[in-house]
């Protein structure tokens, strides 16, 4: 990563003369933003140890010009000035035909930004990788591949009205893909880091549980029992849940608009955003439109509160935007997005007997329709806490609204999985999800 620091400083330097040289009579504002990517992806072959490593860079440019009541907006490689003025340029003309949209504001400056410490580097991700199969191969795990990725981005948003912002966001993280006698699982984990600690047990431990469940024999269901989801599973729920309270979503929605202090849930659901949550795997004090991001409870016993907004939805539903715009392509506009959204712990007791799903399997889709989560788990009945015999694969199509109002209570084990878009959950306790189903 070294000379990252120096590339923003001088894009930036950049921004600040093409902006300054850009001034159309009509234009109200003008905005840039500026995305560079440095990636490290090593692919690490557990069988020879052979490795493969591949380095990338790319920085991307969008531009944003509002006038005549429009904002245009225009996207793409952006190397220098003139790259940067052709954009602006693009944003201007596209304006006139284009939405309104509301102007980012001045906030206190947050230049120049401290570049973070560590750097992508390919020895350490080939120790790393090396390290975690041994440990797999130790717990007796038959992995099949493994992936490690280093990033460093950084970000500038500079707009005619005085905004300036410059942020990095570090990570670094492995993915484990698995044999076992039921089909492959795959787990990850992921820091918001670059050379910090390494926290693989909470993986390894998922995925040994993995294999020693699916070596199990296979016993007949009891669909009327109450059903257990483990963090591994209910995190993917939790995942579909925040795309639901997304502002985009809410719009696109018929009657979502109308959940803003209803309850929906029972009051075991309390769901929660926090971009800077200590345990998290993204870390962000500020979105891509320069606003503050601060911790949001979406959901709290059961009342939904709050959506998640970008500064378009925010002025869309009369209210003040919570920092969850973030971009990913350059001509798209910013949209609301989760930064370790996840449920509360509660305090929970088991029940008597149930279903208990702690093996989510690898599916190529999940959510095979808007609101429908699609997961393919396995797991265990239990009987006054003893494991009796495996259940699964079962394949389940589940209703995200309808399938949380069957929460019944919340256990206080919350763990993040980089595999759900790093959202969180705990073990939650459900009435029969099974009920009216055939399984075997």
């Amino acid at each position: 990563m070294t000379g990252e620091g120096d590339d923003l400083r001088k894009l930036l330097h950049q921004a600040e003369l093409a902006l300054a040289g850009f001034a159309p009579r009509t234009a109200t504002a003008a905005e840039l933003f500026i995305h560079g990517d440095a990636s490290l992806t090593l692919d690490y072959d557990p069988t020879t140890g052979a490795t493969r490593e591949a380095i990338g860079r790319a920085t991307r440019a969008t531009a944003r010009v509002w006038r005549d009541g429009g904002c245009g907006l225009a996207g793409g490689i952006a190397k220098n000035r003139a790259d940067m003025r052709r954009l602006l340029e693009t944003a201007g003309e596209r304006a006139r035909s284009s939405s309104p949209y509301p102007v980012p504001q001045q906030m206190s400056d947050m230049l120049p930004a401290a570049e973070p410490a560590g750097e992508l580097s390919g020895t350490r991700a080939r120790l790393r990788a090396s390290a975690i199969v041994d440990v797999l191969r130790h717990r007796g795990v038959p992995i099949q591949v493994l992936q490690l990725k280093q990033f460093s981005s950084f970000s500038i948003i500079i707009n005619s009205n005085g905004l300036r912002v410059a942020y990095w966001v570090p990570s670094e993280q492995a993915l484990a893909r698995c044999n076992t006698q039921g089909g492959v699982v795959v787990d990850a984990v992921s820091e918001p880091c670059l050379n910090g600690p390494w926290h693989t047990k909470a993986m390894v431990d998922r995925l040994s549980e993995a294999v020693t469940t699916m070596a199990m024999a296979v016993g007949e269901v009891d669909t009327a029992l109450p059903t257990v989801l483990r963090p591994v599973v209910a995190s993917s729920l939790v995942a579909g849940l925040g795309w639901m309270l997304r502002a985009d979503t809410v719009q696109q929605t018929p009657g979502l608009e109308r959940a803003i202090g209803k309850k929906l849930f029972p009051s075991a659901v309390d769901l929660r955003d926090d971009p800077v949550h200590p345990d998290g795997m993204h870390y962000r004090t500020v979105d891509d439109e320069g606003q503050p991001a601060f911790p949001v409870q979406l959901v709290e016993q059961g009342r939904v509160v709050s959506f998640l907004h970008s500064l378009g939805s925010a002025n869309h539903f009369h209210t003040k935007p919570n920092g969850r715009a973030l971009r990913f392509r350059a001509a798209d506009p910013p949209s609301p997005w989760t930064l370790n959204l996840h449920l509360l712990s509660g305090n929970s007791e088991m029940p008597i007997a149930y279903n208990e799903f702690c093996v989510r399997m690898e599916n190529a889709v999940q959510m095979s329709q808007p609101g429908i989560t699609t997961l393919t788990v396995a797991g265990w009945k239990v009987e006054r806490s003893e494991r009796v015999h495996r259940i699964g694969p079962i394949n389940l199509d589940l209703p995200i609204m309808s399938t949380f109002r069957e929460v019944t209570s919340v256990s206080d084990d919350l763990a993040f999985l980089p595999i759900a878009n790093g959202c969180g959950s705990p073990t939650i306790i459900l009435n029969s999800l099974l009920r009216g189903r055939h399984v075997r």
